[in-house]
């Protein structure tokens, strides 16, 4: 089976960028030119130093002071710069929930437009996982070479998706020194996940607490399958995991009313606290309703809250409207 291909052409989707564009404040992000890290003679802040970061710019004496994770660290200065734009996708085996009409597939849409969009304002940009080792590259790209990364991303993600119940293993950490190493300033971070993993991973705060630096701005995309996935729970034997303050239990069995009850409740206070990070960040929540039972339903949702999606965000607003 192949991945399922973007349900919006080309066109429209640049027509809603167009129109969202038109909408939005003039403060936004997108093709404005911000001050950002770069060269010039305005000091900013000491980072860790990454390969490709110039070793001309490293601070030795900062350095032998300095007692973190890093072997070095470099002088970061002020210069002009485009935002780039990094998206950050949840990777998790639950992602592929629920069975008919996985979260995930919304996610690898929401990928490939942004992606699309990126080329389209001339953004650099990079795509990473949310959870999990897989490195790539450590500086945004840009043009076509943005086509070829999220393609490649995308493939790597639909080919690894769980075929049978071997693929349902303990859940990896979340790679948090790792995709915040990849932020690069004067960015705009959009973060897509399902935001099951509760407090079992403190290392998502850091990255939506380090993501806001620098004169970033953060975008998280939650997307719920619940409804959908209740709908199907309550029409056959499963094994219930424990979640949060959901303590589940392992043998099959007909679910009852009260148990799913309790594990929405624990799934509504796990998102909860993913909008409650500080900082103002913008928060966009996408729910499968129970209603949905076609692959139609969720390309016409696709369609409906793309565009106002990029309204409410204003990742690619244009400066000084």
């Amino acid at each position: 089976m192949s991945r399922p291909a973007l349900p919006i052409s080309r066109d429209l989707l640049h027509r809603a960028l167009f129109r969202a564009r038109r909408e939005m404040s003039s403060i936004g992000l997108g093709p404005s030119r911000r001050r950002r890290s770069g060269q010039s003679l305005e000091y900013r802040e000491h980072r860790e130093f990454v390969p490709g970061n110039d070793v001309r710019n490293i601070d030795w004496r900062a350095s032998l002071r300095y007692k973190g994770p890093f072997d070095h660290l470099v002088r970061a200065y002020e210069a002009e710069e485009q935002y780039a734009m990094v998206v950050a996708l949840d990777v998790r085996p639950e992602m592929w929930l629920p069975e008919r009409m996985p979260v995930m597939q919304l996610g690898l849409w929401l990928v490939e437009a942004l992606g699309e969009l990126a080329v389209a304002a001339k953004l650099s940009a990079n795509v990473l996982p949310l959870f999990g080792n897989t490195v790539r590259p450590t500086r945004p790209l840009r043009g076509s070479a943005v086509t070829t990364l999220f393609r490649s991303f995308l493939d790597d993600v639909w080919d690894g998706r769980p075929q049978d119940e071997r693929g349902w293993t303990a859940p990896p950490q979340i790679g948090a020194s790792d995709l915040i190493r990849h932020l690069p300033p004067a960015a705009v971070v959009v973060v897509i996940t399902d935001g099951t993993f509760g407090d079992d991973q403190p290392g998502f705060a850091n990255i939506i607490r380090e993501a806001q630096r620098a004169h970033r701005h953060v975008a998280l995309i939650i997307l719920d399958g619940w409804p959908a996935e209740r709908a199907l729970l309550e029409q056959q034997s499963v094994r219930l995991l424990p979640f949060g303050t959901f303590t589940g239990r392992t043998e099959l069995a007909d679910p009852t009313n009260r148990e799913l009850d309790a594990a929405e409740k624990a799934l509504d206070s796990a998102r909860q606290k993913l909008r409650a990070q500080e900082g103002g960040l913008a928060v966009s929540q996408w729910t499968i309703r129970r209603d949905m039972t076609r692959h139609s339903d969720l390309e016409a949702m696709f369609r409906e809250q793309f565009e106002a999606f990029l309204r409410a965000s204003q990742i690619f607003a244009l400066a000084g409207r």
